[in-house]
């Protein structure tokens, strides 16, 4: 498979295992399901979004390429017609908007409701400085107006801590989860992972100030979590370490001050929902590779196919009037 997509591209090696493996996942045993999953997607090393590798027996996300350094995205694909054009509307935020295990996320169903592509940047563990990046802020850009979601407050460091989710230091990934540092602080000073969070949480407003300025584009931004923002506070981790559910670290005062740099924004929070997971192929139940878990024939962290529904409801109404505008 290594040589294959070094020799044809990932998304034609891509496309040709999805197809390949659906005529071997229609009467699937475990040990065919793990040499599919250890011996072809796994060496496939799909860059930005790994869902694929560990969900292909569920979920065919169409991922397309808009730019080879580009991560991969959800699709479909927006025409290179009305992306030329600038006929388009973006999504962008994590998993929740990218729609892990979920068919019909709610990106697609606006969409398909205002008759309008959509290209979504979405991606997994993405954090806000990840569209920082100056060709994805072209394709932001470009679009007539785009969704972006609060994302996870972990991503985004400072100088003593700089990096992704996990810490870089000496200009290298090293294997420390941001987390695990908050951890190791509050187990010799409460005060002093405090001191860390607000730092974090003042970059992440930042990030999206920047985001804001240089987007230009109508935007609405969106909550997505399975607790309301004041659910959490900083100041929580003086009594116990605790980070808040999804999108963690941040509480109601950061989404507040974020909130107050857009002119329009959604609060969607609901009470997860466990849903089974279902064959693309045969539409039996089946597993998905939960990464380090093992395989899942359900899941509940990521939100349900019901809210990506509820989502949709709720957010067509302004997407309408958006590309109405901007038309």
């Amino acid at each position: 498979m290594i040589a294959l997509r070094d020799s044809v591209g990932r998304k034609t090696a891509l496309h040709y295992a999805m197809e390949t493996s659906g005529v071997l996942l229609k009467d699937p045993s475990d040990q065919m399901r793990l040499e599919l999953h250890d011996r072809v997607f796994k060496k496939l090393s799909l860059f930005g979004v790994p869902y694929q590798v560990h969900d292909f027996e569920c979920v065919d996300y169409a991922l397309h390429e808009v730019a080879p350094d580009l991560p991969m995205y959800r699709g479909p694909g927006v025409p290179e017609k009305a992306l030329a054009a600038g006929d388009y509307f973006c999504v962008v935020g994590a998993a929740q908007t990218f729609g892990r295990l979920v068919r019909e996320p709610w990106a697609n169903r606006i969409s398909e409701a205002i008759d309008l592509p959509v290209l979504n940047l979405s991606g997994a563990g993405f954090g806000p400085e990840v569209f920082l990046n100056e060709r994805i802020l072209e394709l932001m850009h470009g679009a007539r107006f785009i969704v972006l979601q609060m994302m996870s407050g972990r991503s985004v460091g400072c100088d003593e801590y700089p990096g992704g989710r996990r810490i870089t230091l000496n200009d290298k990934t090293t294997g420390v989860h941001r987390l695990d540092i908050l951890k190791e602080m509050w187990q010799k000073d409460p005060s002093v992972a405090l001191h860390y969070i607000r730092k974090w949480n003042a970059n992440y407003l930042e990030v999206y100030r920047q985001l804001h300025e240089r987007i230009k584009r109508p935007i609405l931004l969106l909550w997505i979590g399975e607790r309301k923002p004041e659910d959490w506070s900083p100041e929580d981790v003086i009594a116990k370490p605790t980070w808040g559910a999804f999108p963690q670290l941040v509480g109601r005062d950061l989404f507040e001050q974020v909130s107050a740099i857009f002119a329009e924004r959604y609060e969607h929070s609901a009470e997860p929902e466990v849903e089974d997971t279902y064959s693309r192929i045969t539409g039996k139940p089946c597993p998905y590779f939960a990464q380090r878990k093992g395989t899942s024939t359900s899941f509940k962290y990521y939100p349900s196919t019901n809210s990506h529904q509820m989502l949709a409801k709720a957010l067509t109404p302004w997407a309408l009037d958006a590309r109405k505008q901007t038309a």
